[in-house]
């Protein structure tokens, strides 16, 4: 990805990887607390990994400080 951004790609397609992201979250709170009925658990702990996905490609396509 480093390579096609400095040769001059300027537009990457994340959404795909959010959306696992998110499940992976959601998934990783249901199993480790299965009788939590609460939804907002499950919501927050898909968003904060989308959090993180979206944190670690700033850094990685080189975007951090530019907004």
């Amino acid at each position: 990805i480093k390579a096609a951004i400095a040769a001059g790609i300027c537009k990457v397609n994340c959404d795909t990887d959010l959306r696992l992201s998110f499940m992976e979250g959601v998934r990783k709170t249901f199993k480790e607390k299965p009788e939590d009925f609460d939804l907002r658990d499950f919501l927050g702990s898909g968003k904060t990994a989308v959090y993180e996905m979206v944190r670690r490609r700033i850094l990685l396509f080189g975007s951090s400080g530019k907004a």
